[in-house]
């Protein structure tokens, strides 16, 4: 997915939940109202020369990494996290789970919008 599309649906999801989380006018917050977006993220990024490791190397280990990343999101995405399953737990016990399950695919988001950031910076240098 690229990162534009990623980041348009991160905002489109924050903004539907922050929107279904009014309740008799009164705003509940989630975890969604407490991430950083995507584009406020800023990464120290490497400056390549030839006393240091080869953009090459770099692509290929981040590369490694995003497709682990990517099987990583796409496997916890497939997990069930639902109301059901909570039903002899105490209340709020779902809500809570639910949150931290998305917390959870945030995070590998950022994982994987880091790798991607670092293999733009060693392809800049390998084009240069």
């Amino acid at each position: 997915m690229s990162k534009t599309l990623t980041l348009l649906l991160s905002i489109y999801t924050t903004s539907l939940i922050n929107s279904l989380s009014s309740i008799n006018g009164s705003k509940k917050f989630t975890v969604f109202d407490f991430l950083p977006m995507k584009s406020t993220l800023a990464f120290t990024l490497p400056i390549f020369n030839l006393n240091g490791t080869s953009p090459e190397s770099v692509y290929d280990e981040f590369n490694e990494a995003l497709e682990s990343l990517h099987k990583a999101h796409d496997a916890l995405h497939k997990c069930t996290v639902h109301g059901r399953d909570f039903q002899c737990n105490p209340i709020g016990h779902y809500d809570r789970a639910r949150d931290e399950y998305r917390v959870m695919l945030n995070h590998l988001e950022e994982a994987i919008y880091f790798c991607e950031s670092w293999m733009e910076r060693a392809q800049e240098a390998i084009n240069r």
